[in-house]
């Protein structure tokens, strides 16, 4: 027993209450009690979890190591120390230590986790597989069908939506797939099946501004100017860090013959993310057909310098030449 005369079993109690009402730093202290007096690898771990949550990186780190110098094959330290290193950019070490997660017992949640890694280095083959495995583990796992549908938007579309429905015929509560989903629907021209899950989106999530652009984007496919606006504004009201909403705006603006309004939000872009490709080869596009042609120049440059595949940057520098 500590100074605070309370067992483990009390203080991870007081710990879990102060997190649930939102007292992280008092929650810490608890569990700072706690290690106190069981270095347990578990408990460990869900000290360093919420360090992390608290912002307190290195303090969460050490938590994790000495977990997995305590018990080296615990699935849930090796999981942890994954997502640790994947908060950091560090990937590779992310993709290493899930590796040595599952090699102590396959998990749906640890096969997503490492494919949306994966995924976000490139290695889609490598993310695919892994999503594929999580389904296997566990086939009514949404995350992964959302997951897998979402690397196939592109390359086979009526897949992505077969996977993409699944997701939400087994949570119908799940945002992120329905503005997946959407969004599909409305490149094959399936409007109002696109519409109904954007709107779906938006109303389980009325924060997230991708859904709003998509939405504005299929309301202006559908000559709904009014209503596209309304979303584009509002994707720029709850993502206002974000270059995309406003770049979207913008363009929205300059296909309306609403120039100086068109001009404001492609600057606001290009300041949250100055090498934005396609905000700067929006941009670029824009001041050549006001005129602009040397700071138009600036932007086409740099979409070229960001993205050295954006052909259509090229095509208009060779235009102004």
């Amino acid at each position: 027993m500590v100074k605070t005369g309370k067992t483990v079993q009390e203080l991870v109690a007081l710990a879990e209450e102060s997190e649930s009402n939102g007292g992280i730093v008092e929650a810490l202290g608890y569990w700072r009690d706690v290690l106190d007096q069981d270095r347990d690898p578990i408990l460990l771990c869900r000290f360093g979890r919420l360090a992390t949550k608290a912002g307190w990186d290195e303090v969460a780190r050490e938590a994790f190591s000495e977990a997995l110098r305590l018990d080296p094959k615990l699935a849930y330290a090796n999981q942890c120390m994954a997502l640790w290193y994947d908060d950091h950019g560090e990937p590779e070490k992310a993709i290493y230590y899930f590796d040595r997660s599952l090699d102590e017992g396959e998990s749906a949640p640890t096969y997503t986790l490492m494919g949306a890694v994966q995924l976000q280095i490139g290695r889609v083959e490598e993310a695919r597989e892994s999503f594929s495995k999580a389904l296997s583990v566990d086939p009514r796992y949404e995350e992964a069908y959302y997951n897998l549908g979402g690397t196939l938007v592109h390359e086979n579309p009526t897949e992505a939506i077969e996977l993409l429905s699944k997701a939400v015929e087994l949570d119908p509560q799940f945002a992120l797939a329905h503005c997946e989903l959407g969004w599909v629907l409305r490149r094959l021209e399936r409007y109002p099946e696109a519409e109904l899950h954007l709107r779906q989106a938006v109303e389980l999530d009325d924060s997230d501004g991708l859904a709003h652009v998509y939405l504005g984007n299929l309301l202006w496919t559908l000559s709904d100017l009014d209503a596209a606006e309304k979303e584009f504004k509002k994707a720029v009201e709850v993502s206002p860090n974000e270059s995309l909403p406003h770049w979207c705006l913008a363009h929205f603006y300059e296909n309306q013959g609403r120039p100086r309004e068109a001009e404001f939000y492609y600057e606001a872009a290009f300041g949250l993310d100055p090498d934005n490709p396609v905000a700067n080869l929006r941009f670029g596009v824009f001041l050549k057909a006001l005129g602009d042609y040397a700071k138009a120049r600036v932007h086409l440059e740099r979409a070229m310098t960001s993205d050295k595949t954006c052909k259509d940057a090229h095509t208009v520098l060779d235009e102004i030449e």
